[in-house]
Order: C-alpha cells, then structure tokens, then sequence
C-alpha cells in the first residue's frame, strides 16, 4: 500500500497537480459568482456546487460532467501509472486481484477525503446563508465512490485486453 501511495504521489507532482488547478479555478469561479450574486442562495445552488447532480440547469449538468471526467482521469492515470513508469517491477509484485484491491482502497480513501474538503470548505462560506441538509455529503460520497469502483474496474478490463 505504501508503494502505491507514493506512485500516487509521485503522479500528482507530475501530472495531477495541473488537474487540481483547473478544478479550483473552475470551482471557485462557480463560488464567487454564487456568494456575489443578488438571488438568494439554496439547496439547490449548494447541491450543484459540491457537485451533486440537478437536472434543472446547464451549470449544474457541465460541473457533474466535469467532475466525473476528472475523477475518471484519475482513475485512468493511476492504474496505468504502473506500465509507463516502473514496468520493470510488474513481475515481481503480487497477483493482479491484489493490486487492483489495494488501488481501490487507496482511490476511495482519496476520493472520500476529497469530497468531504470540497463539501466542508463550501459549507464554512455559506453556513450563514442557509441550513446545510448532509445528506447531500452522503448522496456526493456514494455517487463518487460509485464512480471509483465502475471507472476501475473499466479501467483494468481494458488494461487487460491492451486498449
């Protein structure tokens, strides 16, 4: 796990950290716009920024799109992390059902932290505007958890066949 923490690590300065920018440049247009605007503020604007899918508007439907582009990317960029940067060690590591194990644990323990800072750095802008329902953190934890798990098991299906 330790191994797989630091190819993680080691992708992000390389790669990710460009994705993360884009993100929080993205995502804090969106809360400017939200907290200077005139209209008040509700669920449903609070939903759509932690990322949470409304099918009311375009703003709400392209950041959900995003978001699950860039997680997906992730996904994609650290399960073929292993062949582009350390194909040496491929045969000396453990079965394949372990390593896909073990980089799901650690996706979902990222994806999981992730969301819970987006969700509470959203709420401390706008916890005077309105009552938070946290059921929303719950609802955008499953709909990313059950991103990881498809887009994983997507990405080492086709990693198998050499897509």
């Amino acid at each position: 796990m330790k191994y797989y923490r630091l190819c993680f690590k080691q992708l992000s300065k390389q790669k990710l950290w460009k994705l993360l920018i884009v993100y929080f440049i993205i995502y804090s247009m969106i809360i400017l716009v939200s907290y200077l605007s005139n209209f008040d503020f509700d669920v449903n604007l609070f939903n759509i920024i932690i990322g949470n899918f409304q099918n009311d508007t375009l703003l709400s439907i392209l950041w959900m799109l995003f978001q699950i582009i860039f997680h997906t990317y992730i996904i994609y960029l650290f399960s073929t992390y292993d062949k582009t940067n350390s194909f040496e060690f491929i045969i000396l590591r453990e079965s394949n059902k372990n390593i896909i194990q073990k980089k799901i644990l650690l996706l979902l323990a990222i994806t999981i932290l992730f969301r819970i800072i987006v969700f509470l750095f959203t709420y401390f802008i706008f916890f005077r505007s309105i009552n938070f329902p946290y059921y929303s953190l719950g609802f955008n934890l499953c709909i990313h958890i059950v991103i990881v798990i498809i887009a994983s098991i997507i990405s080492y299906r086709l990693d198998e066949f050499d897509l």
